[in-house]
């Protein structure tokens, strides 16, 4: 639960934002202030339920560009272009979202963050807009001092875009497929 002095302090919830208000709020509040005032409790506030009809559901593809949206805008902050440009590469970004507040000091968590999002949700390829970003921006992610859970997606993602273009891509998935 936020104190309503620090939710104000903040800016309040980002009306501009339909999917990750939550999210955004409690970025920009870990950027200015840390977590040095933090308390956990330890004990369950909320139960959700997770059906078809959800918003995390039905529009999935809005929450990841939303957040993209906003790790963007951080990477941009900290001076991270390479990171910003394979953001703005794989999603839809949204204009006119309230900065994170993240600062030239935050640049190497902004960078972690943005690695761990994009081996995450892009660790599989699946799509030409995917193969062609994710080989432009890999040095970029191969730069990022990564956890061993993110080394292990890094690896693998380096495998699938060993091809050098999508239709060799699709032929080698495809025989791996028919022949295992």
């Amino acid at each position: 639960w936020y104190r309503m002095d620090v939710v104000r302090e903040l800016g309040g919830v980002d009306p501009a934002l339909r999917y990750v208000m939550d999210l955004s709020l409690w970025w920009r509040f870990l950027f200015r202030h840390g977590t040095t005032h933090l308390r956990f409790e330890p004990m369950p506030l909320a139960v959700f339920r997770l059906h078809d009809q959800s918003k995390t559901v039905t529009a999935q593809a809005g929450f990841l560009d939303e957040t993209a949206s906003l790790l963007h805008d951080a990477a941009l902050a900290v001076g991270e272009e390479p990171l910003a440009a394979l953001l703005a590469g794989l999603h839809d970004l949204r204009s006119g979202l309230r900065s994170l507040g993240a600062r030239p000091e935050h640049r190497a968590i902004v960078r972690r963050m943005v690695a761990r999002f994009v081996l995450k949700w892009h660790g599989t390829v699946h799509t030409e807009r995917e193969f062609g970003q994710l080989k432009d921006g890999l040095s970029a992610l191969s730069s990022v001092d990564l956890d061993a859970w993110e080394q292990k997606r890094l690896a693998k993602l380096k495998e699938q875009l060993r091809p050098a273009s999508w239709l060799a891509f699709r032929m080698r998935r495809k025989l791996r497929h028919l022949l295992p």
